[in-house]
C-alpha cells in the first residue's frame, strides 16, 4: 500500500499497534520508507511512502536504464549483476514534453 507521506505512515503504524498487531520499525529504503505487518492470513503487508522517489539517484529520463543500488547493496554489485539477464529498455517519452 502507498501512503502519501511519513506522517500518514506513522499515524497508520500507531493505529496498527493500537489494534494489537506486530508492526516493524520504519525502514529507510532509500527511495521510500516502509513499515511491515501481516494480514489475518499471514501475508506480509507493506505501507510505503511515495517519496522521496526513484529519481533521487538518476535523472527522470534515464530511470530504469542503468542498475541503481541502494547504499546497503552497493558493496556487492558483482553478486547482484552476475545473475541478471540482458534487458532492452524502450525509449521513454514524457507525455508532459509532447504538449
Amino acid at each position: 500500500m502507498v501512503v502519501p507521506d511519513e506522517a500518514t505512515q506513522l499515524a497508520g503504524r500507531e493505529r496498527l499497534i493500537g489494534a494489537g498487531l506486530r508492526v516493524s520499525p520504519v525502514m529507510d529504503r532509500c527511495y521510500f520508507k516502509s513499515i511491515y505487518t501481516n494480514d489475518p492470513d499471514g501475508h506480509i503487508v507493506e505501507l510505503a511512502t511515495l517519496g522521496p522517489g526513484f529519481a533521487t539517484d538518476e535523472a527522470e529520463p534515464a530511470l530504469g536504464q542503468a542498475l541503481q543500488l541502494p547504499p546497503w547493496l552497493e558493496p556487492q554489485p558483482a553478486q547482484i549483476t552476475e545473475g541478471l539477464r540482458p534487458l532492452t529498455v524502450p525509449e521513454w517519452h514524457n507525455p508532459k514534453d509532447e504538449k
